[in-house]
């Protein structure tokens, strides 16, 4: 199998969050065997001209593309790629699916009407639409889209690397003390509402002297992270809250394994794959009902609160603090092999292609 994964173009700088490590990423590489190609695409910071990113993607997809022989054409987010996609599949003459993750259908049209209607022709025109939540299955129907062609298909989790692992041994390995921890992984910008958390975990404080905070993934380049700073430091905690860069995926589960419940304080998700990693390490979750976690989370796992409640969050964390016995690690962890096992979803996936013909195996 062979895979062309456009990425966009970005100079040797430093400095840059995810946007500088961008031009790390070699043209070709060996992934798990699979044959990855990273062809450049122009694609300006913070949406400037992104009315014009599906051409310069497509340009891209037809660097390598044309290339190669395949059966059907796959890609992951309606816009810009997926309208790419579907041009390129005209091209080709070959099917096209879309998979839908979450902004791409809730956020991109509500921002601009240009975005609305590039996002609603992709979606037209292709062949099948994979949601990975209902919650977006719902926002496509309400683009003006059949969901007769819409599968909802949850993201998986790689049982392999994100399994139980006790948490002492999780915090002696990462050289920090083996108390009562609350975890968030993920990325600062404010729809994430991780300033809700740091409100949440103030309350908590009060109570729990022995309690803290690790937050994964800060970075400087992005925007949200001064502000849940300047909170933490507003609210005196400090000593509380411990700040963590991004780390690679391999790394993840080991800093999971060092708390005792994972939260996601979302105002919108599309899926909220941080808590199927969490659930695989056995650990319980606390997020929102904010579209996708309502596919996740239920009350053997975890608690579910209305977004940008500080109050009714800190309860559900304190409430699955004070009862781990409500929440067994290894049926956790076996409801989320259940569930959403890469075996399980690529499973469901190419089932997917076969429905639209032949697919060299």
């Amino acid at each position: 199998m062979k895979i062309v994964a456009p990425i966009p173009w970005f100079p040797p700088l430093r400095g840059f969050g995810r946007w500088s490590r961008l031009s790390n990423i070699p043209y070709r590489q060996q992934v798990d065997g699979l044959d990855v190609f990273h062809p450049r695409y122009l694609l300006f910071p913070r949406r400037i001209l992104f009315c014009t990113a599906w051409f310069f993607y497509l340009l891209a997809l037809l660097q390598v593309g044309r290339k190669l022989e395949f059966d059907l054409v796959h890609a992951h987010v309606a816009y810009p790629d997926g309208l790419a996609a579907v041009l390129f599949s005209k091209i080709t003459r070959r099917p096209v699916i879309i998979t839908t993750h979450g902004g791409d259908v809730k956020t991109y049209p509500r921002e601009r009407k240009i975005w609305k209607l590039l996002t609603v022709l992709a979606l037209l025109k292709a062949d099948k639409i994979v949601a990975v939540s209902n919650d977006l299955k719902k926002a496509i129907r309400e683009l003006g889209v059949d969901v007769e062609k819409v599968e909802v298909i949850p993201n998986g989790v790689d049982i392999t690397l994100f399994h139980p692992i006790a948490k002492s041994t999780a915090a002696a390995e990462k050289g920090i003390p083996n108390l009562a921890r609350i975890i968030y992984v993920g990325r600062l910008e404010q729809q994430k509402g991780v300033e809700v958390l740091v409100r949440a975990m103030s309350m908590l404080v009060a109570t729990r002297g022995d309690l803290e905070l690790t937050v994964v993934g800060a970075n400087r380049a992005e925007r949200g992270e001064a502000e849940v700073l300047t909170l933490t430091r507003q609210l005196g905690l400090e000593e509380k809250i411990r700040f963590i860069d991004a780390v690679p995926l391999y790394e993840v589960p080991l800093w999971i394994a060092t708390a005792d419940v994972l939260v996601l304080p979302s105002f919108s998700e599309g899926f909220g794959l941080s808590l199927v990693e969490a659930l695989a390490c056995g650990r319980p979750v606390v997020s929102t009902t904010c579209g996708g976690p309502e596919d996740i989370v239920t009350e053997k796992v975890g608690i579910l609160v209305p977004p940008g409640d500080a109050k009714a969050l800190a309860r559900a964390i304190a409430y699955v603090l004070d009862h781990p016995e409500k929440y067994n690690p290894m049926k956790i962890s076996s409801y989320a092999h259940q569930r959403f096992s890469l075996e399980k979803i690529s499973s469901q996936i190419f089932d997917l292609y076969l429905s639209l013909g032949k697919v060299a195996c």
